[in-house]
């Protein structure tokens, strides 16, 4: 999947490095952070970090211009500029206070993140608003500053909401573990979406806000803004609930995710359509009933479905099995040869799938027929060769 590039405003960035802003909030507990003696700039400055600890996080910077500086303050000296999507590797240390600021319509506040350039021993800071983690394996870290993005952008409920998910992600040793932690992931991405396209749809900007830093803090999900729908969207990854499924002893979770791979074979991530359909940049959809993925996802539904004899993924199974159906039995455009169309619909049937309904059957075979005579029902199929 690719995903929509967000670039940031030169000139708001330019307007930030040049200005302090207001909202510095209060000092985390004493003991926490250090006093650290300021250093050569126009001015004396003294500032508090906090240490955090784990191996090293690379950063990756998203504004058009990033200055790194000699302390965590815009009055320190600028010692270079980076450009967006430069690398940078945080030292485990960060400042105490952090700073209140706007960027395309967005308003973050930051701590100031002590890093390493590439290529460079030189440590320097840079404002924690303008950069995203790569990865973010790193706990201490994940709640000492996202807890403060999530908190700012989307409220402390929230926010938490977030952070007792990754806990709990921490020890998915059952299949009840599994199932729970999943349909927590489901309802909170909708939350989140919801509160990330309500941010979007107040920032007044002409560039899109940038939220692509979420991926590095809701595991499980990657996020997308799709051209079709102007929106942001948190899409499953199902390489990472593969990974969990298998710490768990059960095989009922394995041959979920399985069916859900099935699904989006592609590269493995949900997205607004399933490998059974094709969609162009016009819009036009058409099913591509005739290549054998209904039937490979309809095998694995099987398979999943006879091991899962207490029902645990029940209903996401039967929701799939359902889309399916309708793809086939409600489409009007096809993409393969009529032929082949024919041929993959007669041997779902002969299959005789026991989790397949009659009224399902009925609907389908009704579907056979009208496929065997396309053109005198208005159905279109062959459009690859077009």
């Amino acid at each position: 999947m690719v995903h929509q590039k967000i670039y940031f405003s030169a000139f708001l960035v330019s307007f930030f490095l040049l200005i302090a802003c207001g909202g510095k909030s209060p000092p985390i507990e004493a003991n926490k952070y250090k006093r650290v003696a300021g250093v050569e700039t126009s001015e004396s400055i003294s500032y508090e970090t906090i240490r955090t600890s784990g191996p090293p996080v690379l950063l990756i910077t998203t504004a058009t211009t990033n200055s790194l500086r000699a302390a965590p303050s815009l009055k320190a000296k600028e010692i270079r500029r980076l450009s967006k999507n430069d690398t940078l590797i945080y030292t485990n240390e960060l400042s105490a206070e952090s700073m209140a600021i706007q960027l395309e319509g967005i308003e973050y506040e930051e701590p100031w993140l002590r890093v390493l350039s590439k290529g460079s021993n030189e440590k320097a800071w840079i404002f924690g608003g303008c950069v995203r983690f790569a990865e973010l394996d790193n706990k201490q870290l994940s709640e000492l500053l996202f807890s403060k993005r999530l908190g700012k952008l989307f409220g402390d409920q929230l926010a938490n909401q977030v952070l007792n998910y990754h806990r709990e992600m921490q020890d998915v040793q059952t299949i009840s573990a599994f199932r729970k932690l999943y349909l927590e992931g489901i309802v909170l991405k909708t939350v989140l979406e919801n509160a990330i396209n309500e941010h979007l749809a107040k920032a007044n900007t002409e560039l899109i806000p940038d939220f692509f830093w979420l991926q590095g803090t809701f595991a499980g999900f990657l996020v997308s803004y799709p051209p079709q729908i102007n929106e942001y969207r948190l899409f499953a990854d199902f390489k990472h609930w593969k990974k969990l499924a298998q710490q768990t002893p059960s095989n009922e979770d394995n041959l979920f995710v399985d069916v859900m791979l099935e699904v989006y074979s592609s590269d493995s991530t949900e997205f607004l359509f399933q490998d059974w359909r094709y969609e162009l940049p016009t819009g036009e959809a058409y099913s591509l009933l005739g290549q054998g993925i209904h039937l490979s996802v309809l095998d694995k539904i099987y398979m999943a479905i006879r091991e899962d004899s207490l029902g645990f993924f029940k209903k996401e199974l039967a929701s799939i099995k359902q889309e399916l159906i309708d793809d086939i039995s409600l489409s009007n455009q096809y993409w393969s040869p009529k032929e082949a169309i024919v041929k993959e619909l007669e041997n779902i049937l002969d299959r005789t799938y026991p989790f397949i309904k009659q009224s399902n059957r009925i609907e389908l075979q009704a579907r056979l027929k009208m496929l065997k005579e396309a053109e005198k029902y208005g159905i279109s199929t062959n459009h690859y060769e077009y």
